[in-house]
């Protein structure tokens, strides 16, 4: 028999190894599916920050549409050209009113969007 000559030998060639272990595994693919549904029930039931990319989107949107329209009304009510002017903001300029309104918009959108998913989150279980 002869011996492998120098460009027969492939040198990025590396000896079997064994496979990883299940923990190893886990560590590289990250939580399984039954480990994540855990999570969503104990944060659903007892509370906690949510990763679901659905109740995320619909909290964004909540402050996202509530800001706008909080800004608008802020446009609307304040400063001395206002179309619907209250008496104690015909004094606040335009712009500081839709900070304002954009501002408490925010808020009130949030608040609305949290007692969306919260209304969802019952009819889940």
């Amino acid at each position: 028999m002869s011996e492998p000559r120098d460009e027969d030998l492939d040198e990025t060639a590396q000896p079997p190894t064994t496979p990883p272990s299940k923990e190893e595994r886990s560590k590289l693919e990250g939580p399984d599916d039954s480990t994540l549904e855990t999570y969503h029930t104990i944060t659903g039931m007892v509370g906690g920050p949510s990763i679901r990319l659905r109740d995320n989107l619909v909290s964004l949107l909540g402050a996202v549409a509530g800001a706008l329209m909080g800004a608008l009304a802020g446009a609307l009510t304040c400063g001395p050209n206002a179309v619907l002017p209250l008496a104690i903001a015909v004094s606040i300029p335009t712009l500081i009113g839709v900070g304002i309104g954009a501002v408490l918009g925010l808020v009130a959108g949030v608040f609305l969007a949290g007692l969306l998913l919260m209304v969802v989150g019952l009819a889940r279980r």
